[in-house]
Formats: C-alpha cells, structure tokens, sequence
C-alpha cells in the first residue's frame, strides 16, 4: 500500500463522517438564495449556507499545513462545474494565496475532498504562521464570499 492509498484510508471516516453532517444539517434546514447563513461549527468543520449550497470546512490546525477539507452539498447546483482553485483564496497576515489543488472526485450535487495551498510563501517563509488564517471561497451560487477563520 503506498502512500497515497495510506493517506485515502485516514481521510476516509472523517470526509464520511463531515459529509453526514452537512446532510443532516441541510435536510433539517431551509436554503436561503441570499446571505449565506451565521457559521455553525459541526466538530471542528465550519458551515457557512446561502445560494441553495452548503459549505463546511474543516482545518487540523499549523501542523496540518495550509489543507483543508472541504464539503459541498447541494440539491439544485451542479457542483462538478465548480473550479473551487479558482474560487479560493487563503488570507494570511502576509497577504492572498491561490489554492494550488482541490482533490475531490466528482459528484454531482454532493462533492468532498482536499483544497491545498502553497506551504511556502515566495519569501521562504511558512505559509501558515502565528497570525490568524482565514480561507475564503468566492462566487459559489451568487454568494460573494464566504469566510473561514482560524487562529492558530
């Protein structure tokens, strides 16, 4: 089993367990088509709602890297044609970085995996440091921008 493969199996209870959550969570409320909805954390995941697609995001903290885990569910947006590295930007105290990757199958209306980012900033310095770290995801089903924030 390589590394990979070692790496699927670790994630896998979790985006499965984050995945149930966002489900339950959407079923048991109504979808707003204007601002997205209050944050709500569910186990460590952020959920930000609005445009009729749910969005939680969860972050292991410094040792994690700059990686997040990202859920998206929906019952009238196909996701598929959501390009989330465009999409997504990482605020720091030095400045934006554009995501480098988003490992996530394809889905439909249900889609999960892992948006990366840059480890390194331009400078040599650690992508994510001591100050607050803030992921944002813009334009997804007409909502502007919805915001998560850490402080490590």
């Amino acid at each position: 089993m390589d590394a990979q493969d070692r790496f699927h199996l670790r994630r896998t209870p979790w985006v499965v367990a984050l995945i149930g959550s966002v489900l339950l969570l959407s079923a048991c409320t109504t979808p707003q088509a204007s601002a997205p909805s209050p944050a709500v954390n569910l186990g460590g995941a952020e959920v930000r709602e609005g445009g009729q697609v749910t969005v939680a995001v969860s972050w292991n903290g410094p040792s994690a890297g700059a990686r997040f885990g990202v859920v998206m569910d929906t019952h009238s947006v196909d996701l598929d044609a959501i390009e989330l590295p465009r999409l997504a930007v990482l605020r720091t105290p030095t400045g934006e970085l554009a995501a480098t990757s988003w490992e996530a199958p394809r889905g439909g209306h249900h889609r999960s995996g892992e948006l990366v980012f840059p480890d390194m900033l331009p400078n040599g310095q650690s992508t994510i440091g001591t100050g607050p770290v803030e992921l944002v995801i813009r334009d997804v089903a007409g909502i502007p921008e919805r915001a998560f924030r850490w402080q490590p």
